[in-house]
């Protein structure tokens, strides 16, 4: 977390398979012999051309794609970048190469925050559980969970969103940020 605050995190190879595998479903790369071949400053990935094209067509054929969106919550700026935004609703693709364990999607905050700073009606994740056969990335599963928001949500969202605030400020009023930066 203290990475990600100073905006020090590092890409890994697994964050990098993610990114690339959504810009072949995105239609992006070059095509051969049935491999999408997606290049990048992260690196270098193929990847099965039928299952990138078979999870496009599970998205909706009208979807804006990136969108960034900014707000304000408890006196905190938060973004959010939507994968896919669709009408009232958000899509976010995300990859694994292990089994798909769909709590850890479902108790994380990132869809609560996005329904409250998109104002939207339903989160979609499209999780793909890929694995690599000769340099290649198939599907192996892919799960589709979708999330409504609740009563309680800003709550819970303020909640969280106070707590990260308390525990950032006690690192930087520690010097902690200080000895990260100089490493």
């Amino acid at each position: 977390m203290i990475c990600t605050a100073l905006g020090l995190t590092e890409w890994s190879p697994r964050m990098a398979v993610g990114s690339c595998f959504e810009k072949a479903v995105n239609g992006e790369g070059s095509r051969a012999d049935g491999v999408v071949t997606i290049s990048g400053e992260h690196g270098s990935f193929c990847f099965d051309e039928h299952d990138a094209d078979h999870i496009a067509s599970q998205l909706p054929e009208h979807r804006l794609t990136q969108v960034k969106v900014a707000g304000t919550v408890c006196g905190h700026d938060l973004v959010g970048v939507a994968d896919y935004l669709c009408g009232a609703e958000i899509r976010d693709l995300k990859c694994t190469q292990k089994p798909i364990n769909a709590e850890n999607y479902v108790r994380s905050l990132q869809w609560q925050i996005y329904l409250r700073l998109f104002g939207a009606e339903r989160f979609w994740f499209d999780v793909c559980q890929l694995e690599e056969k000769q340099g290649v990335f198939r599907l192996r599963d892919v799960v589709r969970l979708v999330c409504y928001p609740y009563p309680e949500m800003h709550d819970y969202i303020d909640h969280w969103v106070q707590q990260y605030a308390a525990w950032y400020h006690q690192l930087e009023d520690g010097g902690r940020f200080d000895e990260k930066r100089e490493m």
